[in-house]
C-alpha cells in the first residue's frame, strides 16, 4: 500500500511537471516569434535607410560631376579662345574632358582643390577622431548573425545614455537630413569622406549647413521596441562604406 501510494504520488508529481514543462516550451515558441518577428522588421528598416543613404551620396556624386564638367568646358573654353576661334575644336575637347570626369566615379568628389584639401585633411585624422556619442560599441562592421538571420551593419552601433548629444566627428557640410524609421540620419560630406550618424531623436542641423568638429547635431533616440538606446555610425569613402572602427578612439 505504502508503495502504490508512493507512485501514485510521483505519477502526480511528473504529471504537473509535464504540464509546467508543456507551459515554457510554448512561452519559448512565442518569444521565438516575437524575436524573429522583430529581426526581420530591423532588416527591412536597416535596408530601406542604408537605400536613403545610398541615394543621397549618388546625387551628390551627380552633383559633382555636373559642377567638375562646368568647370572643365569653361576651362576649356578659355583656352580655346587662346589658341583658336573654331567652334568644332571647342566641342571637341569639352566632350573629352566631360568623359573623363564621368569615368572617375565617386573620386569626382575630391577634384576641386577645396575637396581635394578637406579629404586629405579628413583621411590624415583617422584614428584620432572622437567618437560621435559616448558609449560602448554593441555592434560591430560587416556581417551580422542573429538565430539564423545574417544582416550586414555598413557602420558601428553605440550604445549611451538617453537623451545623449550627437556630434559631429569632423568638419564639413551636411549633405542630407533624413526621417526614416521614426528616427533622424544625418549625413555629413567631408571632400570624398561622409560620416553618417543614424537612430537620432532630433536633429539641430539642415542640409547645407557647415558644421565642425566636435558641433552638436541632435540627441540620440531610443528604440521603443527594445529599449535601447544607441546610435549607428558610418563612414563612406565615395560609394562604398569603410569600417569606422579604426577612426576613431
Amino acid at each position: 500500500s505504502s508503495l502504490l501510494l508512493d507512485q501514485i504520488s510521483e505519477k502526480q508529481t511528473l504529471g504537473k511537471d509535464k504540464v509546467q514543462q508543456s507551459k515554457i516550451l510554448t512561452n519559448l515558441t512565442k518569444q521565438q516569434k516575437v524575436l524573429q518577428q522583430q529581426l526581420s522588421k530591423k532588416q527591412k528598416e536597416a535596408t530601406a535607410l542604408n537605400n536613403a543613404i545610398q541615394a543621397a551620396i549618388r546625387k551628390e556624386i551627380r552633383e559633382e560631376q555636373i559642377k567638375a564638367a562646368e568647370r572643365a568646358r569653361i576651362a576649356a573654353a578659355k583656352a580655346a579662345a587662346l589658341k583658336t576661334k573654331e567652334a568644332g575644336t571647342r566641342n571637341i575637347t569639352e566632350k573629352t574632358t566631360e568623359t573623363k570626369i564621368a569615368a572617375k566615379g565617386s573620386s569626382i568628389l575630391a577634384s576641386s582643390p577645396e575637396d581635394a584639401k578637406l579629404s586629405s585633411s579628413f583621411m590624415g585624422s583617422r584614428g584620432r577622431m572622437q567618437k560621435p556619442v559616448q558609449g560602448v560599441i554593441t555592434l560591430g562592421f560587416g556581417q551580422q548573425k542573429y538565430n539564423n538571420v545574417t544582416i550586414f551593419n555598413p557602420g558601428i552601433n553605440i550604445k549611451t545614455n538617453p537623451g545623449a548629444n550627437v556630434a559631429a566627428v569632423y568638419s564639413g557640410k551636411v549633405s542630407k537630413v533624413v526621417f526614416l524609421v521614426n528616427s533622424y540620419t544625418v549625413i555629413i560630406r567631408h571632400g570624398e569622406y561622409f560620416s553618417i550618424y543614424s537612430k537620432l531623436k532630433n536633429v539641430s542641423v539642415a542640409a547645407g549647413q557647415e558644421v565642425q568638429a566636435r558641433q552638436s547635431i541632435g540627441t540620440v533616440a531610443t528604440d521603443p521596441t527594445d529599449g535601447l538606446t544607441e546610435v549607428q555610425f558610418q563612414i563612406w569613402k565615395g560609394g562604398t562604406p569603410v569600417n569606422p572602427s579604426g577612426w576613431i578612439m
